[in-house]
């Protein structure tokens, strides 16, 4: 049995659902409406009777199918000089995290880029960089984990 709902203390709608390994997973929608979330629920469920769900594959994309569609929004909703900004900061980060899947992006590798780029850019500008990245990993997890340092 597949809900959906909100989480207290947390923006969006969730989706709560049981894997065909039995695991319980709670994942966020990537849609901000309950029809979107319920939908997604749905195609959950609809794979997991089919029999084609694979466990992971909703929760854990690449970091450059998740970039696209951040840079998708971001298109849509930013105003052009922000989406540029955003499209700058995924150029450099991708370059680093590209190929890595997004929960498999450890904070020894952020903070490896962090010292490796302030060498060759200024604070502000790496900073700016890592918050496209929080916005890119952030619905992974509904906020940022806290173990992960994001200042320079």
């Amino acid at each position: 049995m597949a809900r959906v709902f909100k989480m207290k203390g947390r923006n969006g709608w969730w989706i709560d659902y049981v894997d065909p390994q039995g695991k319980r997973i709670r994942i966020k929608s990537k849609s901000p409406y309950k029809e979107g979330a319920e939908r997604e629920k749905n195609i959950i469920q609809d794979k997991i009777a089919r029999g084609e769900y694979v466990a992971g594959v909703e929760m854990n994309p690449l970091f450059e199918e998740a970039a696209i569609e951040y840079q998708a929004w971001s298109n849509a909703n930013k105003a052009p000089s922000s989406a540029l900004r955003d499209t700058t900061s995924i150029k450099a980060l991708s370059h680093t995290f590209a190929g890595h899947h997004l929960r498999d992006i450890t904070p020894k590798m952020i903070e490896d880029y962090k010292t490796g780029r302030v060498k060759i850019r200024e604070h502000a500008t790496v900073n700016r960089e890592l918050a496209c990245e929080v916005y890119i990993i952030e619905p992974l997890y509904g906020a940022m984990p806290k173990r992960i340092q994001l200042r320079v």
